[in-house]
């Protein structure tokens, strides 16, 4: 066999392989709610009117992904189009810890892990749904902390953005409201780390015959 046509097959072999395919789709999805005085919580977008996930899974995930399908995961939290907080909750599957305090994935039932909850297939017919559950934690972990922690919580239908008591030298502050939109968007599908190298083999392959032909 000629080198360049190995060259061109060798390519054509790896273009076809797994290795080309997308690790993870990376999604956001923005809650905007306003804050109410229901309940007795400071109607005040400077304590929060936005929460922003940003999340990712496996390229070939569908159906209902909860938190123990994620590959990343990140809270924001905006007042007034204003960063107030972000919490870095998963990177690489692994869970991290807020405020120095260790945290684990957990059902739903339980409040004191990180919950997460949304149906790819029903957010393919409309880009404001999905979104059924999302915890980023609770206050035993955040107890021990000694910095400024917030526990973003909800639904599609009651978010709540709540800090968990005062644990450093500012006041506890809380806002709750209810939900006016919510909208999820897909990022470009990032491609594995030895995707680029294995594509410029097969356009150099490309290239040499070319060159031969000529």
């Amino acid at each position: 066999m000629k080198p360049v046509l190995r060259v061109i097959i060798t390519a054509a072999a790896i273009a076809a392989s797994p290795a080309l395919a997308c690790a993870s789709a990376i999604y956001t999805t923005t809650i905007d709610y306003t804050p109410s005085p229901d309940g007795g919580w400071p109607a005040d977008p400077g304590l929060g009117d936005r929460i922003v996930i940003e999340w990712s899974v496996g390229a070939g995930a569908a159906g209902v992904v909860d938190e123990f399908d994620l590959e990343s995961l990140t809270f924001h939290l905006y007042g007034e189009g204003a960063l107030l907080w972000s919490d870095v909750a998963i990177v690489a599957g692994v869970v991290q810890p807020i405020d120095g305090q260790a945290r684990t994935l957990s059902p739903t039932a339980v409040p004191n892990g990180i919950t997460f909850a949304f149906d790819l297939d029903a957010w393919a017919l409309d880009p404001g749904a999905g979104l059924s559950a999302f915890d980023n934690d609770g206050p035993q972990a955040q107890a021990g902390g000694s910095g400024e922690t917030w526990n973003l919580y909800g639904d599609a239908g009651d978010v709540t953005a709540l800090l968990i008591d005062a644990y450093g030298p500012y006041p506890a502050q809380s806002s709750r409201g209810p939900v006016d939109a919510v909208a999820t968007t897909l990022a470009a599908p990032v491609p594995l780390p030895g995707a680029l190298p294995l594509a410029l083999v097969g356009i150099a392959g490309l290239g040499a015959l070319a060159a031969r032909r000529r």
